[in-house]
């Protein structure tokens, strides 16, 4: 949504896809159901009611992030919170490490 600086999106969960298309007046003027788009299409169709600008895509720390949290990728909640939970895991067991494995492994060499 960041291509089109004129749209503003309102996400509701389990809830189908919609567009709604104001006029200057803050009439609504369409409405279309997205649940059948695919990228493209979505492309097209915005193109056709909202100005689009070229924004550079996201740095490597938002696209882990949303990929952690299922944002903008459209995988499912399960898989979105089985990636969030490995991450936890992995980053408590480097602490784990870091913190207490070293503190051991400085405490053997000194007693060398």
């Amino acid at each position: 949504m960041d291509q089109y600086p004129d749209v503003t999106v309102n996400w509701k969960l389990h809830e189908r896809p919609v567009l709604h298309v104001y006029d200057a007046q803050g009439l609504e003027v369409k409405t279309v159901d997205l649940s059948q788009f695919d990228h493209e299409k979505l492309h097209v169709l915005f193109s056709a009611h909202f100005r689009r600008e070229d924004v550079d895509p996201p740095g490597i720390l938002v696209r882990t992030w949303r990929r952690l949290f299922g944002w903008a990728y459209g995988i499912s909640t399960l898989e979105s919170t089985l990636l969030f939970v490995f991450s936890g895991c992995v980053l408590a067991l480097g602490c784990y490490t870091i913190c207490f494995r070293y503190t051991q492994c400085c405490d053997a060499i000194s007693d060398l």
